[in-house]
């Protein structure tokens, strides 16, 4: 069995990327630069588990990648493509092309990933009938064949996709 200690340190790190991004995504405000940043971290740590399952297992790897990429669905296909273009975009030149839309939500279904007592929360006081005052908050997307697509679903698949990549190559080399 091949030894890719570092592809799968990578792919964990890909994975924590990824979780941070969750944890940044849909935040009301509105000039935070961290879902960026994570975003970034993230492309390029996922395209890097290939590189590095290539240079630790170089002739397995080159002998059973093409297969594999093949095999998988076009969908997974242009994925791979897709991602690597935004890291190239991300780490070459003027950053991923992700956009981003204001999203106005109710006030009562903010995410709040601090716990605290709910003293210190978001309350307000109408007479009844009165709508829920809403708060708008940063949506980011990818804009792919004319369909935008949410950053983090495309981001989930991805990584939903490198881990069986990786799974896969280890099953293949037994």
């Amino acid at each position: 069995m091949p030894q890719i200690a570092k592809t799968q340190k990578k792919l964990r790190e890909a994975r924590f990327f990824f979780n941070c991004l969750l944890n940044k995504n849909r935040l009301t405000n509105l000039e935070a630069e961290e879902f960026d940043f994570y975003l970034s971290a993230f492309l390029s740590a996922g395209r890097s588990v290939t590189f590095l399952l290539q240079a630790e297992e170089k002739g397995l790897y080159d002998s059973w990648f093409p297969k594999w990429k093949t095999s998988q669905t076009l969908e997974d296909q242009k994925l791979l493509y897709f991602i690597n273009e935004q890291r190239v975009e991300a780490v070459h030149r003027l950053g991923a092309e992700a956009k981003t839309d204001i999203e106005y939500i109710q006030l009562s279904k903010i995410r709040n990933s601090q716990r605290r007592h709910p003293a210190y929360g978001f309350h307000w006081w109408e007479p009844p009938g009165t709508p829920e005052p809403k708060i708008g908050q940063q949506v980011y997307y990818f804009e792919r064949n004319g369909t935008k697509k949410e950053v983090i679903s495309v981001c989930k698949h991805y990584i939903e996709l490198i881990e069986r990549l990786v799974k896969d190559f280890l099953q293949y080399s037994l």
